[in-house]
């Protein structure tokens, strides 16, 4: 079975709250309960020692034995749960209090041996009688025999408090089981509440709305980071969204050019209005180049952007790498009239010499394209902190502030008809980037 988090929540917490006020009561009762019964049981003592100090005491005021204050401390005692028997120094009885009531000493005390017998069930009390010798001026005048439940009783008054106290006990409990539900809930609220929102607006953004957010706040740290979490979702996911429809459309627009060039082309060709000429068959090979190079450079970014656990890195001479490829582009910067300047500072590291080799072409041919006739551009390596830097800088025509931020993009270009003219694709740059971050590292651009 099934059931929502808030109410299991609730229904833990409520279980938790039983069961720990539970054991707390039971606990407390039961210390209550031994130490009440020591102090019942040193109170009798005190009461059998109270009791024959008033027998005493009555004699002393009158020299004899006055039965109606016998009768009044007998009648105290029974309540008290003792049955008095009093005996001259002769031993004849004076007084007894269950010849006086006309009844069994056990018929006197059953409303205590039924209560006890009530809260404990296997209570096992007997009467037990205790003989204490009574003087007065230091002459003994006889005994005082007291009858009483043992190995201990609780009398009305006693019978009250443990009642009064066990109300008292089911009040706390009944009153901390609901506080800690209630509070349950409240917490539980807190919890389950941000989560549902959570539900529904992940379910909204696996809709297409990504610009849904989560308006909650929390104090506890993992609903707050759960909150901050579904809402970066959606805003990467809008962002992705936007850039794969941007992407579609620059592969549809760089796609549509030579494909309507090819097309105008051939149809021209087909009907009769031009001779296929080398001239006009070349025009159309260049136009499939295009696609094809446009292709090219989509699949080999696909590839780069997945393979980042498939470096083939070695150790490579860093100087040779660059050497080499300057070697490559010495035409086009003799061509310009370009001043080159190189500041090696690091012979060797380790990494996927291709790959490296590619990120080191694109940046250079971006360098040579749009840096001017007569132009300066510097190539330069060092180590800081254990990483390898290489960096690249022209005095060339520069990249506008608020192009920067989209430089790494696919199909990105600051100019549209510069980028065309020159033959790029627009993903040299998002290239790059995704070979350097394959190798752990990170590429910016300063302009």
């Amino acid at each position: 079975m099934r059931y929502k988090l808030g109410n299991k929540l609730s229904i833990t917490y409520a279980i938790i709250a039983v069961v720990t006020v539970g054991m707390i009561a039971a606990l407390f009762n039961l210390f209550v309960e031994k130490y009440f019964i020591e102090y019942v049981k040193a109170n009798n003592e005190t009461m059998i020692h109270t009791i024959t100090h008033s027998i005493e005491h009555q004699y002393h005021n009158v020299d004899k034995w006055d039965k109606n204050k016998l009768r009044a401390i007998s009648d105290d005692a029974l309540k008290e749960g003792l049955i008095l028997v009093i005996k001259d120094k002769e031993g004849r009885v004076i007084w007894d209090t269950s010849k006086n009531k006309g009844m069994s000493d056990e018929l006197l005390l059953s409303y205590i041996e039924n209560n006890m017998r009530r809260r404990y069930k296997n209570w096992n009390g007997k009467i037990e009688k205790k003989e204490v010798p009574l003087y007065y001026e230091g002459e003994e005048l006889g005994s005082a025999v007291i009858k009483y439940y043992g190995p201990f009783y609780f009398t009305e008054n006693e019978f009250d408090y443990i009642n009064v106290r066990s109300r008292i006990i089911r009040l706390v409990m009944m009153v901390s089981i609901s506080l800690s539900v209630l509070l349950g809930i409240i917490i539980s609220r807190q919890i389950s509440v941000p989560i549902e929102k959570a539900i529904r607006i992940t379910k909204l953004i696996s809709e297409g709305n990504y610009k849904t957010k989560i308006d909650i706040k929390s104090n506890a740290v993992e609903i707050d980071e759960l909150v901050k979490a579904v809402n970066l979702l959606g805003e990467k996911l809008e962002k992705q969204n936007t850039m794969r429809k941007r992407i579609v459309s620059d592969i549809a627009h760089e796609l549509r050019t030579p494909l309507a060039a090819i097309q105008s082309y051939l149809e021209t060709l087909i009907e009769g209005v031009w001779e296929p000429t080398i001239d006009k068959l070349n025009n159309i090979y260049r136009e499939v180049l295009r696609v094809n190079r446009l292709v090219g450079d989509l699949s080999k970014l696909t590839r780069y952007e997945s393979e980042t656990d498939n470096l083939n890195i070695q150790l490579l001479d860093l100087d040779e790498v660059i050497s080499r490829i300057i070697m490559n582009f010495s035409s086009e910067i003799h061509k310009k009239d370009i001043r080159l300047k190189v500041d090696t500072n690091v012979k060797s590291i380790y990494a996927d010499e291709d790959k490296i080799s590619q990120v080191i072409v694109n940046i250079l041919s971006n360098s040579i394209k749009y840096t001017d006739t007569g132009g300066e551009i510097t190539i330069t390596t060092y180590e800081n902190n254990s990483k390898v830097f290489i960096k690249v800088k022209d005095n060339g025509i520069g990249i506008p502030p608020e192009d920067l931020p989209h430089v790494f993009e696919r199909f990105y270009r600051v100019d549209k008809s510069r980028q065309r003219n020159t033959g790029g694709s627009g993903i040299g740059l998002t290239i790059t980037k995704a070979i350097v971050e394959a190798h752990r590292g990170n590429i910016r651009i300063e302009s």
